[in-house]
């Protein structure tokens, strides 16, 4: 399921996210891993909530609470979907 659901974010690549956050405002803390590099990529990260919407495909996602949307720019740093980190977050 998790892949499926990236998978959909990569495909729907071009989005504006009006409704970002970032990874505090989002989860209500600071990334606490260890690992300097994984913690400066999820700050850097917006995490996309409500009314998304998807310019290049004329369309608008409603992406609800407690899911999150990542433009294409955020879900390359995750990497290919079928290597992602599930430690990362």
């Amino acid at each position: 399921m998790n892949r499926l659901i990236a998978a959909v974010f990569v495909v729907l690549a071009a989005a504006t996210c009006a409704q970002a956050k970032t990874y505090e405002e989002m989860f209500g803390r600071v990334p606490v891993r260890s690992d300097p590099a994984k913690q400066a990529v999820l700050k850097s990260m917006n995490f996309g909530q409500g009314a998304i919407e998807i310019e290049q495909a004329h369309a608008k996602l409603q992406v609800p609470a407690g899911f999150y949307y990542l433009d294409s720019t955020d879900t390359i740093k995750l990497g290919p979907v079928d290597k992602v980190d599930s430690q990362i977050i």
